[in-house]
């Protein structure tokens, strides 16, 4: 029996702080006529909230005809059935009029959503639990149904019953519609006083034949909306850009309203609330472009409503005066920068060129030391070779003046070609052949253009030379240089392999060594976008490596 009254007393608390929750100021009742002036008339008394109020205007059609013609509806429920409209998610609250502690438990009711589901049990009106209050002043105490609410589309229905007889005799039915905002009209700068006479208006928004006539005359029919007697597309004049879109819609806050403003599909305004407490938009100061403007009410954000219009440039702001202002301003900013950077790079062009010149005199002067050295070894060579063998000697001296002729031939030119460099190198390798009886391969990758590809010339003569006198020349004819030219992306890697007894620390310092190391240190300063990096890798009874990579070497052609 406690427990029982524990759960009584519980329940009266619950239904005591949900009804303390209505802010009754916040609400609309919508009731049936008879129920005002009988107070015992047994009705369903429903509230809203107001705010629903201001979208009626943007209704299509009427949810009371459509019961009214369902007779699955219709067949068991009074004529007299009370309908309002809800768009927001806030619940509609449910009061019994007519019902007191004697007739109570005549009664009973249910709660529907009307979507096609299975209908709820009937449940018994107690006044002992608590639920006897008196919403509006003045009026008899009424039975509390509690709050309710739909997803969009669907229908809240609550109906109350005779218990003895299972007849209905109320009937409220709130419709939870998807609405979206109308656009009435659009008015500019010239029109204010039109527009105020709209935001007095009193007969509802009905399009007026002044409104028709009034886009009749800046666009034929086939561009107007046959529904609104809008234009598709706004076309506006630059001076045009201050306009007033007007919506069917008795706003009363600017909370209940929200627009976003694109230009040329970026967005100009995100989404916000609207900046009056009515139901138009003013738009201020448009700059020229293609806009869309949406707007929707903020009970609903999912269903938002859009429009198109242009705002025309002036002369002064089209593309065309504007590309002509930047190509004028290009050309005399250009010259002026070009004119600057002339003076500049002249300065910077005579400085560089006495610099260059004094370096290529520096390696001029190297090279002109390699070829003594070179001339030297050469006629020493010439000179061993008469003590041991005559007629090898005189080939010698043959495939030396040769090999003379193309050596002062490329030596004058900073660069040559790789096929000349290729015959140099192997005419002075088949020249030291005769002495000596190596093996000799020169390797060129074959992605490697060599009649348009240069590098320094005689380069590689020195090193070769190098590895032939201090690395294979007391091998005879088991000594062998291998020499790779490979590409590596815009890079050319030199190699220049032996099986020798590998460099000592004074050959490798020698005279031909370290001329090249000079030369290769000139060139870099000359041309240090492109620079040229030499390693030499030896290891005692294991020949010697030399490499040389040419950097960024094929930018240059």
């Amino acid at each position: 029996m406690r427990k029982n009254i524990l759960t009584v007393m519980l329940l009266f608390v619950w239904i005591s702080i949900s009804f303390a929750q209505i802010d009754w100021k916040n609400y609309s009742q919508i009731f049936p006529d008879s129920t005002y002036s009988n107070p015992k008339a047994v009705a369903i008394l429903t509230l809203i909230n107001h705010e629903n109020d201001s979208f009626d205007d943007n209704i299509a059609g009427s949810i009371s005809s459509y019961l009214s013609r369902d007779t699955s509806f219709t067949k068991v429920r009074p004529k007299g059935f009370v309908t309002a409209y809800a768009f927001d998610t806030l619940k509609a609250q449910f009061f019994l009029h007519g019902i007191n502690a004697i007739n109570a438990s005549a009664y009973q009711y249910r709660r529907t959503i009307y979507n096609g589901l299975k209908q709820p049990e009937w449940q018994n009106i107690d006044p002992k639990t608590g639920n006897l209050f008196t919403p509006i002043p003045g009026w008899p105490a009424m039975y509390y149904l509690g709050g309710y609410k739909a997803s969009l589309g669907d229908l809240v229905v609550i109906d109350v019953r005779e218990k003895s007889t299972g007849r209905i005799v109320s009937t409220a039915v709130v419709y939870y519609q998807a609405v979206k905002p109308q656009l009435f009209d659009i008015f500019m700068p010239d029109e204010l006083n039109d527009f105020l006479t709209l935001l007095h208006h009193t007969d509802g928004y009905h399009v007026s034949l002044a409104q028709v006539n009034k886009w009749k005359d800046r666009y034929s029919v086939k561009s107007l909306d046959p529904y609104t007697m809008l234009p598709f597309k706004l076309k506006l004049r630059h001076d045009q850009n201050n306009l007033i879109f007007f919506l069917k819609a008795d706003i009363k806050s600017r909370n209940l309203l929200e627009y976003e403003l694109l230009c040329n599909g970026q967005t100009v305004k995100g989404w916000q609330a609207n900046d009056f407490d009515n139901g138009f938009i003013w738009l201020k100061n448009l700059q020229p472009g293609a806009y869309t403007l949406k707007y929707r009410f903020s009970v609903q954000k999912q269903n938002d409503s859009a429009y198109s219009f242009i705002i025309m440039p002036a002369w002064y702001q089209t593309t065309l005066f504007k590309f002509c202002i930047v190509i004028l301003t290009l050309i005399l900013t250009g010259l002026i920068i070009w004119i600057i950077r002339l003076l500049g790079q002249r300065k910077k062009s005579e400085k560089e060129l006495l610099r260059r010149e004094v370096f290529r005199a520096e390696l001029q002067s190297i090279r002109a030391q390699l070829n003594p050295h070179f001339v030297f070894n050469a006629l020493n060579s010439i000179q061993n070779l008469y003590d041991e063998n005559k007629s090898k000697a005189d080939k010698y001296l043959v495939e030396f003046a040769q090999l003379l002729r193309n050596t002062l031939t490329w030596s004058k030119k900073e660069k040559t070609p790789i096929v000349e460099e290729k015959k140099i190198l192997e005419t002075y390798l088949n020249l030291e052949q005769l002495r000596f009886e190596f093996k000799y391969t020169i390797q060129i990758d074959r992605l490697i253009n060599i009649y348009e590809t240069e590098i320094p010339s005689l380069l590689l003569q020195p090193l070769v030379e190098n590895a032939i006198k201090h690395g294979i020349a007391h091998l005879g004819s088991k000594g062998s240089i291998l020499i790779n030219l490979d590409l590596l992306d815009k890079d050319i890697l030199i190699t220049i392999t032996d099986n020798g007894k590998g460099f000592s620390q004074e050959t490798e310092t020698g005279f031909g060594i370290q001329l090249t190391k000079d030369r290769i240190a000139m060139i870099n300063k000359i041309q240090p976008e492109s620079p040229i990096v030499m390693d030499i890798e030896s290891q005692t009874g294991n020949g010697s490596i030399v490499r040389i990579t040419l950097k960024n070497w094929l930018y240059e052609y």
